[in-house]
This record gives structure tokens, sequence and C-alpha cells, in this order.
């Protein structure tokens, strides 16, 4: 029973890991390229939508716990991208 606990936990962290990385490089490599600041607050405006609507809908292939989750994260995450895409627009 505690093989499989550590299994799990084993494939959540990496999970997590690499929904970390699939949230920072679009960031990073779009910063980069551009060298803007406007095209920041967009990409990080976007990449948090995106990444509050994967909370929501499938928490599971980003290794998100939803039972532990007592504040709405994921709707916390969608606001503030979207302030982040209103500010780049406004920017």
């Amino acid at each position: 029973m505690n093989k499989n606990k550590n299994k799990n936990k084993n494939k959540n962290k990496n999970l997590r890991f690499i929904a970390i990385l699939i949230y920072i490089v679009p960031i990073l490599v779009i910063t980069v390229l551009t060298k803007s600041s406007k095209s920041f607050l967009l990409s990080v405006g976007f990449m948090t939508t995106m990444l509050g609507l994967s909370m929501r809908f499938i928490p599971n292939y980003i290794g998100y716990s939803k039972e532990v989750d007592k504040y709405n994260n994921s709707i916390l995450f969608i606001i503030s991208g979207i302030i982040f895409i209103m500010l780049s627009i406004s920017y």
C-alpha cells in the first residue's frame, strides 16, 4: 500500500514540475524575443488564465489536488490572468 502512495506522490511531483515548465518557458521565451514589457504582461496574463482553467477542468493532468482547495484558487488565477491581460492592453 505504501509503495503505491509513494509512486503516486512521485508522479504528482513530476506532473507539477512539467506543469511549471509549461507555464514558465513560454513567458520567458516571448519576453526574451520581444524585449517588451507589454508582451511580457500579455503572455503572463494568457498563461495565468490557462493555468487557472487547467486547475479548474483538468487538475489530474497538472498534478493539482482539487480536494484541498478551500479558497477556489483556480478562480483567483483566472481573475489575475484577466487583470494582467487588461494591464497589457492599457499599457
